[in-house]
C-alpha cells in the first residue's frame, strides 16, 4: 500500500455568515491499495540435470531486478510528490530568510483545516519551526499545524527552554511582539472577524461567551518569569494577548496580577485591547521608559464596530484610553489590522496621530474583501500619509509587497519612552 495526492477537484466551504466563500485547497491524502505493477517472479523451469541450480541463479536475478523497478518507480513517484508540493508551496522559492520561509509557510497553512503533511515531506531541509506556546493556549495552534503535532526542537533565539506562558509567536503574530503570554481562554468580544476560535478548536459559541483564567496561570507564568531572569532574558516586553483580549468583559484581576509578576522578574509588558477605558485600572502599574500600551482599531463609527466587534468598546472609548495612557507619559500604538475599510483606517491614522506613537499597518485575511480590496492601493496611499504626518508605522509582511525599493520598515522599535 502507498500514500498518493489525490487530483480531485476542491471544494467549497464556508466559516461563519461573514466569511468569504474559499476554496478548499487543502491536499487529499488517499490511501491507494492499487498494486504495483506485478512482476513474474517464478522461475523458468528447466529440463536438463543442473535445473535447480540454474533456477536459484535465474529466482536471484528477478529479484534484483524486481527490487531495481521498485526503486524506480518509487523514485518517479517521489519526484511527481514533489512536484505537486513545490506548486502548492510555491512561496518558499521566492523568500530568502528562515523568517520569511516561515511566515509564508504559516499564511499558506493557516486556512488548512485538516493538513496532514509534515515538515518532513514539504522538504525544506534544517528549517527550525519556532515554539509558539503550549497545548493550553491552543492544541491546535499554528506550531502544530505547521509540524504534524510534533514539539518545537528549536528555540527562537529570545525564547527560554522549558517554558510555555511566556512563548515566542510565530509568523503574522511574531510581527507584533518578540513574547507574548494568553492568560485566558476565550474572550467574549464577539469580533466577526477574529479567527482565534479556529485555531484552538473551540466553537464560537464556547469562545465568544467570554474569558475564564486559564488553569494555575498566575503559578506558571511566574516560573517562566523566574527562568527568563536566570538566563538573563528578562529585558524583553511581553505581549497579552493574541488569543484572548487582557481586558474582556469579565473579571480581569489575573491581567493585574501577571503584570505584577513579570515586571517583578524584571519583564517589561505590553497590552493589546479592545476593551478601552477598563484597561485604565492598571495605568498605574505602566512605566514609560519599559511599557507599552496599544488597541485594535477598525473604524471610528460606532455603528461600524458594532456591526464587526458586537461587545468591544465603542471608539471614542479605545482613543480615550491611548489618550489617558499618552497623557501619562506611556508608548502608545494602533494595530490597523483587520483593515476592514481603507477609508476607515486612514481616517484612523488622522484622527489619532498625535497621541499614538505606532501604527501597524495588514490587512484582513480569509475574508471576501482579502481578494476585492485593492491593497496596493491601500499601502501606497497609507505609508504617503504616514510620510506627511511624519507617523512612525510598521506595514506587516502582508502588504510589504507593495512597498517602493529600500523603503525603510523597522519591524522591532523601541516600545517605550
Amino acid at each position: 500500500m502507498m500514500i498518493a495526492l489525490s487530483d480531485e477537484m476542491p471544494t467549497q466551504e464556508t466559516s461563519h455568515p461573514h466569511a468569504e466563500t474559499r476554496i478548499n485547497t487543502e491536499p487529499k491524502w488517499e490511501e491507494t491499495s492499487h498494486p504495483e505493477t506485478p512482476i513474474n517472479t517464478e522461475p523458468p523451469v528447466v529440463e536438463n540435470g543442473d535445473g535447480e541450480e540454474e533456477n536459484e541463479s535465474n529466482a536471484e536475478i528477478i529479484a534484483q531486478n524486481r527490487a531495481a523497478d521498485l526503486a524506480e518507480r518509487r523514485k518517479a513517484r517521489d519526484e511527481k510528490l514533489a512536484r505537486k508540493l513545490k506548486t502548492l508551496f510555491s512561496p518558499l522559492d521566492s523568500v530568502g530568510s528562515l523568517e520569511e520561509k516561515l511566515t509564508a509557510m504559516l499564511q499558506k497553512l493557516m486556512p488548512v483545516r485538516r493538513f496532514k503533511i509534515t515538515i518532513e515531506e514539504i522538504a525544506v531541509e534544517s528549517v527550525p519551526v519556532p515554539p509558539v506556546g503550549p497545548d493550553e493556549q491552543g492544541s491546535s495552534s499554528l506550531l502544530k499545524v505547521l509540524s504534524g503535532g510534533e514539539p518545537a526542537n528549536v528555540l527562537a533565539e529570545n525564547a527560554v527552554r522549558g517554558c510555555q506562558y511566556i512563548y515566542a509567536p510565530a509568523g503574522q503574530a511574531g510581527e507584533y511582539s518578540p513574547l507574548a503570554a494568553n492568560p485566558y481562554k476565550g474572550c467574549g468580544h464577539k469580533c466577526s472577524y477574529c479567527y482565534v476560535p479556529q485555531v484552538l478548536k473551540m466553537s464560537r459559541a464556547e469562545f465568544d461567551k467570554g474569558a475564564v483564567p486559564r488553569p494555575d496561570y498566575l503559578a506558571n507564568i511566574t516560573k517562566d518569569a523566574i527562568k527568563y531572569q536566570q538566563a538573563g532574558k528578562a529585558d524583553q516586553q511581553v505581549m497579552l494577548s493574541f488569543t484572548t483580549d487582557p481586558y474582556h468583559l469579565g473579571d480581569t484581576t489575573l491581567t493585574r496580577q501577571v503584570i505584577e509578576v513579570l515586571q517583578a522578574h524584571g519583564m517589561a509588558v505590553c497590552t493589546l485591547t479592545k476593551g478601552g477605558t477598563r484597561a485604565l485600572r492598571d495605568l498605574d502599574l505602566f512605566r514609560p521608559k519599559r511599557d507599552a500600551f496599544a488597541s485594535t482599531l477598525t473604524s471610528l463609527d460606532d455603528a461600524f464596530s458594532l456591526k464587526w466587534e458586537k461587545t468591544a468598546a465603542l471608539p471614542g472609548d479605545r482613543i480615550k484610553a491611548l489618550k489617558a495612557f499618552h497623557e501619562a507619559g506611556i508608548f502608545t500604538w494602533v494595530s490597523l489590522e483587520p483593515t476592514l475599510d481603507v477609508q476607515s483606517s486612514l481616517a484612523i491614522v488622522k484622527a489619532c496621530h498625535k497621541f499614538v506613537d505606532l501604527f501597524k499597518i495588514g490587512r484582513i485575511n480569509y475574508d471576501k474583501m482579502t481578494k476585492t480590496t485593492d491593497w496596493k492601493s491601500y499601502t501606497e496611499t497609507i505609508i504617503a500619509l504616514c510620510a506627511r504626518l511624519k507617523v512612525a508605522h510598521y506595514v506587516k509582511k502582508d502588504l510589504q509587497m507593495w512597498l517602493p525599493a529600500g523603503y525603510e520598515n523597522v519591524l522591532r522599535r523601541d516600545q517605550h519612552q
